[in-house]
């Protein structure tokens, strides 16, 4: 492979024959102790298949990282449910306004649906599965971009993705298609630049930040191009420690969505409330959990927010799952806001 400045690099070009689907016919990484070293979380350096291929940040490919079948089933998930796919949303960080920097949309993919793929990621990283945060499948359609952006932990991540004390340390994230045009990754302040092309399987693994928790968001940011053809991708984060065990979490109480439990939005504006319960409609019920539709509908039309309050609370009694049900915590914070009031 060539590393050429300011040419646009392809990537990747590691196999000699399109028909080499084995991981552990690819081109080892140089190797050190990206630990010792560098001040990283020591993944596995071992790990059949991958490639270093930079330097300045360290940047690692994993060709065939899921297989075809893996990527399909995840491809099918999405498709089969739809209404899952929420806008993917970048808030300011008062929660007040969204950012236009992200265009694509996602939905949660729970680890209990996808063990397999989990072993491989625990395997590559070298870390424990409550490190890992919420896995998303990640859609962006024609036009469709997100603008040049970190990974790095900041305090509001922190909060929603329910980890404690800790910092992300790691972004892994898997093409789940071939692509022919547009959709590229660029990391424009690597040495050389980088532009990696969408492929079936390919894993991207890079650092946001050291184990000191010092950020390298400056070398690693990087942008998804905008999408000619459809892009699926399937993205987790590393943490430096595990998942709060006291934090309660959407996995407690519905499909196993990941993010941290809201306890209370009374700054956030109607638009951010409403795309935080947009987010949690796949809840299933629990003593507090109400209808999505029926929140929604009252922030829409204006109803008093008290009444709205007692439709919900009576919503409560619901004895059988719906796909729509969403926090009555976080529902009654919307109706509130969307009036101007607290909670």
């Amino acid at each position: 492979m060539m590393f050429c400045r300011g040419k646009r690099l392809t990537l990747p070009l590691p196999f000699t024959s399109r028909s080499c689907t084995s991981c552990a016919e690819a081109p080892k990484a140089t190797p050190f102790d990206l630990d010792v070293e560098h001040g990283f979380h020591k993944i596995n350096l071992s790990y059949p298949g991958l490639q270093l291929v930079r330097r300045c940040p360290h940047i690692f490919l994993v060709q065939n990282f899921f297989s075809s079948t893996e990527c399909q089933r995840l491809l099918h998930k999405a498709a089969y449910e739809p209404d899952s796919m929420k806008p993917a949303g970048v808030f300011t960080r008062d929660g007040h306004n969204r950012l236009p920097v992200r265009t694509s949309s996602q939905c949660i993919c729970p680890q209990a649906e996808v063990p397999a793929l989990i072993r491989k990621i625990v395997a590559l990283l070298d870390c424990t599965r409550r490190q890992l945060e919420a896995c998303q499948i990640i859609r962006y359609q024609e036009g469709e971009f997100f603008k040049l952006h970190g990974d790095y932990s900041t305090s509001g991540t922190r909060s929603s993705a329910g980890f404690v004390n800790s910092s992300r340390l790691a972004t892994l994230f898997v093409y789940l298609n071939d692509i022919q045009q547009g959709g590229e990754t660029e990391f424009p302040n690597a040495a050389p630049p980088l532009k990696i092309s969408p492929k079936q399987g390919l894993a991207v693994l890079h650092f946001p930040a050291r184990l000191d928790r010092c950020s390298d968001a400056r070398r690693t940011r990087h942008q998804s191009l905008p999408a000619i053809d459809e892009k699926w991708i399937f993205a987790t984060w590393l943490w430096s420690e595990e998942r709060s065990s006291d934090a309660k979490t959407l996995h407690e109480i519905g499909r196993g969505y990941t993010h941290v439990w809201p306890e209370s939005y009374d700054t956030l504006s109607p638009d951010a409330a409403l795309h935080l319960l947009e987010s949690m409609s796949g809840c299933r019920l629990r003593p507090d959990v109400v209808s999505c539709n029926s929140v929604l509908t009252s922030c829409g039309r204006g109803f008093e927010w008290r009444r709205a309050v007692q439709l919900l609370r009576t919503m409560q009694t619901l004895e059988e799952p719906r796909p729509d049900l969403v926090s009555f915590n976080t529902a009654l914070a919307a109706v509130a806001n969307s009036q101007g009031l607290r909670v």
